[in-house]
């Protein structure tokens, strides 16, 4: 499994004003068509009062979809997409809302506003990638507790959760690349006291 590309943390408002229309760009990180289409219907409440609210999303599993929401055909919707797919962003939606202003920009105006909205959005993101890493938990008595997380950390390890019992229950991501180091790097201090669980792979948040 070799997994790795980029998304946006959150969501992002950006407004532009073409000849008294208002064109609001609306990016949020979504994980399924499900969640892009939960996020569409939440603009499209929020901006009941625009004329369109077109969109587009692309997913890492493949996925994408644009939506002129009546605007002249691929005025809307595909150069948002076309956005999106040029930053090389995934798992990711852009509602653009417009309020008409009542001067006719022609599609030539339409493409370069609805692009030019879904690119300022995409300019205010926060960037990160997403990577597919191995999903281990680490067992081990308190008194090694300390070299373990020192190992976890050279080894360039994300800590998920802790759970403290009899013994010490670390949960962890590793990338793919750094999992056989850190595993010999475990045995060097383990002393027969450390329980290396790997529990599968998963797509994993990297800021």
């Amino acid at each position: 499994m070799s997994v790795e590309y980029r998304t946006i943390k959150g969501e992002v408002v950006f407004e532009l004003v073409e000849k008294r229309s208002r064109f609001i760009a609306s990016l949020n990180c979504v994980s399924s068509q499900v969640a892009a289409q939960t996020y569409l219907s939440k603009i499209r409440k929020k901006h009941y009062g625009a004329k369109h609210n077109v969109y587009a999303y692309v997913l890492a599993s493949g996925q994408k979809k644009f939506f002129d929401d009546g605007e002249p055909s691929g005025t809307g919707g595909k150069p948002v997409l076309d956005v999106l797919k040029k930053n090389s962003l995934f798992d990711v939606v852009c509602v653009v809302s417009r309020y008409f202003g009542g001067i006719l920009l022609g599609r030539g105006g339409l493409l370069r506003a609805y692009s030019a909205a879904a690119a300022s959005a995409v300019e205010g993101a926060d960037f990160v990638r997403m990577v597919a890493c191995d999903y281990l938990k680490v067992s081990c008595d308190y008194s090694l507790l300390d070299s373990v997380l020192l190992v976890l950390k050279k080894c360039g390890a994300f800590l998920d959760n802790k759970v403290f019992g009899q013994l010490v229950e670390l949960y962890f991501f590793s990338e793919l690349p750094n999992t056989d180091i850190l595993e010999k790097r475990l045995e060097n201090i383990s002393c027969g006291k450390i329980v290396l669980e790997n529990l599968g792979r998963k797509i994993h948040k990297i800021r």
